[in-house]
């Protein structure tokens, strides 16, 4: 993972507020931050995010791989909403 990734994780994804989630999606699309798909995509997809490691960046209690994967999703969704989830594209190869 990125120093950049991390930080913007940090920054935007903070308690998993929905407002900084929505201004990351948003400065995604303004251009300001394009980058950000394509290093979140490859962070997923290598596994970089482990429940510990996002509680450790967002400073929420994450209980298991599958609130790990909820999370991970909304950050998707609002980043790159025409784009499939990665995980989801690899999975269908």
């Amino acid at each position: 993972m990125t120093e950049r990734l991390r930080n913007t994780i940090e920054a935007y994804c903070v308690e998993m507020d929905p407002r900084g989630i929505d201004t990351l999606g948003g400065n995604v699309r303004s251009g300001a931050i394009s980058w950000f798909p394509d290093e979140f995509a490859d962070a997923i997809r290598a596994g970089a995010f482990t429940p510990l490691i996002w509680e450790d960046l967002v400073d929420v209690s994450v209980d298991d791989e599958e609130t790990l994967d909820e999370y991970l999703r909304l950050v998707w969704s609002s980043a790159a909403p025409d784009r499939p989830y990665p995980l989801d594209e690899t999975s269908s190869e």
